[in-house]
């Protein structure tokens, strides 16, 4: 990449109005992540050849890099404009409008572009991935499935389906999706959450646990510490606090880490009557570091179990302290990744373009 920058710019010094070098550098500035000088480059060589689709259509990329939506939608439509039939643009301006949140003008395009192409695959998952943002999980599970019929070894159609099932709440095929989407990814970070949430949705904690802890192998990430957490706190087991403490070494702040905590602390108060006020202490610390980090709501919900401990005798009050199902924690685990699963691939011509050369 390095070398065909140098020649582009070679190419420029010789020829500063030399259109495909300015276009094909500028695709290569966008692959590098540097898309201000990306968009100077697209735009020196629209000036030229404003006619040029795949140089709009790429221009439409790096608006969208820089977070100028209306603006790539425009680039697009001008591509569109200029050839109807240009497939990547349109499966371009069709995720644009999706993260717009436009999401019925997003799937009519999508649409468009499959009765063009039936075999369109990456459009077909795209269009799967638009639909479950729209929350149409039926139709996304079914558009998942049709591209899955079409090849098996999708891997995005498989965990897009996931997302789908498990807000379904079919939760046993939605392990299903995933163990055929980690057979072709064993090391995809996000799905080996994923299968680790469903699995604690679903109930099966020692499954969550062994998963959780398989992906911390993957990425020392503080939400996954919680989830081992949750996992073993959900099966009774009263050994979850250090990955609280580790989460919060991690990032301090963290409201799921400081909330469980909390619980943990509640459940050790209740379940040795000796040591309830450092407990509850303890536990109002963690309550307080919840209301910092403003998780207000999950504060008050534990403030209002430790005053009924104060208000009612020892024994009076009937808290299962030997188990807590940390549902909540898997819930916002799974609300962390759905926009993963929820996330349409745009498709330059970025390849193509560089491979080609500046002649």
């Amino acid at each position: 990449m390095a070398e065909a920058e140098r020649r582009y710019q070679t190419i420029l010094k010789e020829s500063p109005d030399h259109v495909n070098a300015l276009h094909y550098l500028g695709v290569l500035l966008h692959q590098r992540g540097n898309n201000e000088r990306a968009a100077q480059s697209l735009d020196r060589a629209l000036s030229l050849a404003p006619d040029d689709t795949a140089c709009w259509s790429n221009r439409g990329l790096v608006a969208a890099a820089l977070g100028d939506l209306p603006y790539s939608v425009e680039c697009y439509e001008r591509a569109l404009a200029l050839d109807s039939a240009f497939a990547n643009a349109r499966n371009n301006l069709s995720i644009a409008l999706q993260k717009q949140g436009r999401f019925d003008e997003s799937i009519e395009q999508h649409e468009s572009l499959l009765a063009q192409d039936l075999d369109f695959i990456d459009a077909r998952s795209n269009l799967g991935a638009m639909l479950a943002s729209a929350k149409r999980y039926d139709e996304a599970l079914a558009t998942y499935r049709d591209v899955l019929r079409r090849n098996p070894d999708i891997f995005k159609a498989h965990f897009g389906a996931d997302n789908a099932l498990r807000e379904l709440k079919r939760f046993d095929e939605a392990i299903a999706s995933l163990h055929r989407a980690l057979a072709l990814k064993p090391d995809h970070f996000e799905a080996n959450i994923n299968l680790g949430t469903t699995l604690g949705l679903f109930r099966k904690f020692v499954e969550a646990e062994v998963q959780y802890r398989w992906a911390l192998t993957l990425r020392d990430d503080p939400q996954i510490h919680v989830c081992v957490g949750a996992a073993i706190g959900s099966q009774g087991r009263f050994e979850e606090e250090p990955y609280y403490r580790h989460a919060l070494t991690l990032a301090p702040d963290h409201a799921d880490a400081q909330h469980n905590l909390a619980l943990l602390q509640l459940r050790r108060g209740n379940y040795k009557e000796r040591l309830g006020a450092a407990r509850s202490a303890l536990a109002l610390e963690q309550i307080q570091a919840v209301e910092r980090s403003r998780c207000a709501g999950m504060a008050r919900g534990i403030a209002a179990k430790q005053d009924a401990v104060g208000r009612r005798r020892a024994g009076a009050w009937r808290y299962d302290t030997t188990r807590v199902l940390h549902t909540g924690t898997f819930e916002r685990t799974r609300e962390c990744t759905r926009s993963t699963n929820d996330t349409p691939q745009s498709i330059g011509d970025v390849q193509s373009v560089v491979a080609a050369g500046a002649g």
